[in-house]
């Protein structure tokens, strides 16, 4: 006699392993409160799932405008070239899901200040003096 056992819904998921742990990241590049001067960076970082699955995809929210990240192995490492940044106070997030759709929304937060370059200018002044023969 061949048997089958039947299983509720309820049931198959209080008996599988669920990934219901958050995916992490770090940003590398910069460090809470650093004060930088310049116009492009490299940001980079980590990410991975703590709960047995996989990173789905990363993203940077740079005062509140989302930018997807590059990956250089699989999504392990990311980086981003953020480029032409004018000066000012900036707040960026690293938002992280992975494969079991478990999303951290700021799996690493950083402030940061660019300061504007100082110019200076220097210059010289020339003086000439022209005679002409014949005028005093």
């Amino acid at each position: 006699e061949v048997g089958a056992q039947i299983v509720s819904d309820d049931e198959m998921l209080q008996n599988s392993p669920i990934d219901q742990s958050m995916p992490v990241g770090v940003i590398n590049t910069f460090s809470d409160g650093d004060k930088l001067i310049g116009t492009d960076f490299q940001i980079t970082g980590k990410a991975f799932d703590q709960g047995g699955g996989n990173v789905q995809s990363a993203s940077l929210i740079i005062n509140g405008q989302e930018f997807p990240v590059d990956t250089n192995n699989g999504f392990s490492e990311w980086f981003y070239n953020w480029k032409d940044v004018t000066p000012g106070n900036y707040t960026i997030q690293l938002k992280v899901s992975d494969t079991s759709n478990n999303v951290a929304q700021a799996a690493d937060t950083v402030s940061i200040k660019i300061e504007a370059r100082d110019v200076y200018i220097t210059y010289s002044s020339v003086s000439t003096y022209a005679s002409s023969p014949g005028l005093y």
